[in-house]
């Protein structure tokens, strides 16, 4: 559903956004990670979600990633799945998605999957109307916040859930064609508990080109609470 105001907020007017024939319903990750407005001036949102039909064994298919688009600056909305038709892989689904331009306008998608505990990414090369299929990178953690950096590089934040838990980074020097996951930036490893009490990070670039990480974990193995560090990167 698209909500529009004329008159500075008093009033607000509904108007559906037709969803993919199929489609059962979307699921939103957080904006920060999952919004994006292009250099050419196109708005994409990563959602999640299921469709209805089945695969010939009876099973329903995983879910997967649709993109609410917008070419004239929010005025109007599509929703188009992320693959016309469906991954190529159907045995996994991806859901939580963070998207990001990169300084060659090459578009990355780095997703979660609930079939294990790694990142998989996708690129487009056309503002987000077509995908690269998926493919599994070597960052270990979930799920992901990516930024551009203002000397290029790209820096991608993620959780890890498992010991020792925490959250951590990793940096891209050639527009996302490679993470170096070798040299992955520890930002928190004291956390403890279920594997759910962990991740969820935001970053931002200060002025200063120090990196403000915010985040939630859980230090006593009971209470998640929020936290924050701020660090400088590695040349």
């Amino acid at each position: 559903m698209k909500k529009e105001s004329v008159d500075q907020g008093k009033t607000w007017q509904n108007s559906d956004i037709p969803l993919p024939e199929g489609c059962l319903g979307l699921n939103l990750y957080q904006m920060a990670a999952s919004q994006l407005v292009t250099s050419s001036g196109v708005r994409l949102t990563a959602v999640y979600g299921f469709r209805g039909d089945e695969k010939a064994d009876g099973h329903k298919r995983k879910s997967e990633v649709y993109f609410l688009r917008s070419e004239d600056d929010g005025k109007t909305w599509k929703c188009q799945p992320m693959y016309p038709n469906g991954p190529s892989d159907l045995s996994r689904g991806f859901d939580e998605t963070a998207i990001v331009e990169a300084a060659d306008k090459t578009l990355i998608a780095l997703m979660r999957t609930s079939e294990e505990d790694y990142l998989w990414q996708a690129v487009s090369k056309d503002d987000g109307t077509t995908w690269t299929q998926p493919e599994k990178t070597k960052i270990a953690g979930f799920p992901a916040h990516i930024i551009k950096l203002s000397d290029g590089r790209l820096l991608c934040a993620y959780g890890r859930r498992s010991a020792p838990m925490g959250v951590r980074a990793v940096l891209s020097r050639d527009n996302g064609k490679t993470w170096d996951t070798e040299k992955e930036l520890v930002i928190r490893n004291d956390g403890v508990g279920g594997r759910g009490d962990v991740g969820y990070p935001q970053i931002y670039e200060r002025p200063d080109g120090k990196i403000f990480c915010i985040y939630y974990l859980s230090t006593d193995g009971s209470y998640p609470h929020i936290a924050f560090t701020i660090f400088d990167l590695p040349e």
